[in-house]
């Protein structure tokens, strides 16, 4: 909630219906627990539940509030104006089942020893919005996934965020959806000499499902790395000439030479880290991350 009352009003719209649908789609899944499960009220799973359940109807007031500020400009600064409104829409009953919600949530949370984990917002936000998605920077994925196929993807893809699935759990989603149909470009771009094409009816994520898990993979690890490097320039902002940005790899096997050599690198804040590259993924499946680095300090 927090998260969706600092974003700006034009994000706090975009994410409101995936804010919705995704509470939709845990209600549904609750529902069924309990309807399938004997005395599964009382188990960690339905407590799981109750706890994405809780953040996602706060959350959601939240951006249906700050929607409701900058849509109507004459309630601005007018807190009984905005309440009223709110009020007409149900918010009353929408904050009576919030706090009966939390009081579930706060005993078998004690039951349980568990904590609530925070959804990623802004992260949601950012591929929901899908203007610094990465598959609508180049060139072949942009002309893959054009038109509504690509709204679907960035779609689900924020529903799935917002209710903290797994990437396992997010390529199952593009599975599902399926993905480009028809005669689906797999090496180049349709039309264009060296491209390769196949006929794919059922959908290009449904047949080779290994292009969803590195969709997947390369879109999060990018929308973590904006929203991060958002916070490195508003860091930089505050703290004039001082702070940079680094490199970070995962030093591991399956580190490739490119990255291992990128690992420790810092430049400035408005400067790439190689031609091209601004900030990671520096390619499919990357697992790098960009940190603010001083000379004092690293974060």
């Amino acid at each position: 909630a927090q998260a969706v009352g600092h974003l700006p009003a034009e994000s706090a719209r975009a994410v409101r219906p995936v804010l919705a649908e995704a509470e939709r789609e845990v209600r549904a899944g609750l529902r069924r627990w309990l309807a399938t499960v004997p005395d599964g009220a009382e188990r960690f799973t339905a407590h799981q539940y109750r706890q994405v359940l809780l953040q996602l109807r706060t959350a959601r007031g939240q951006a249906r509030r700050a929607a409701t500020l900058e849509s109507t400009p004459w309630l601005r600064g007018m807190r009984v104006g905005v309440d009223q409104t709110l009020r007409d829409g149900g918010h009353d009953a929408a904050v009576l089942a919030v706090e009966h919600l939390g009081r579930e949530v706060t005993e078998l949370s004690l039951a349980f020893r568990s904590s609530l984990n925070p959804i990623p917002i802004r992260e949601a936000t950012m591929i929901e919005r899908g203007d610094r998605m990465l598959m609508r920077r180049h060139r072949r994925s942009a002309a893959r996934y054009a038109g509504q196929v690509g709204q679907d993807i960035k779609r689900q893809l924020s529903i799935g965020m917002v209710r903290q699935e797994s990437i396992f759990q997010l390529a199952n989603r593009l599975r599902r959806l399926g993905g480009p149909r028809g005669l689906v470009a797999t090496r180049g771009v349709l039309g264009e000499p060296g491209a390769v094409a196949e006929e794919i009816s059922e959908g290009l994520f449904t047949r080779y499902g290994h292009w969803a898990d590195r969709l997947v993979r390369t879109e999060v690890i990018g929308a973590y790395n904006a929203v991060a490097d958002d916070g490195i320039q508003e860091l930089a902002r505050e703290n004039p000439g001082q702070v940079m940005r680094r490199w970070d790899a995962a030093m591991d096997q399956r580190l490739c030479r490119l990255c291992r050599e990128l690992h420790g690198q810092v430049v400035g804040v408005d400067e790439p880290f190689a031609h091209g590259i601004d900030r990671p993924p520096a390619h499919s499946r990357c697992r790098c991350a960009v940190g603010a680095w001083s000379r004092s300090w690293t974060l």
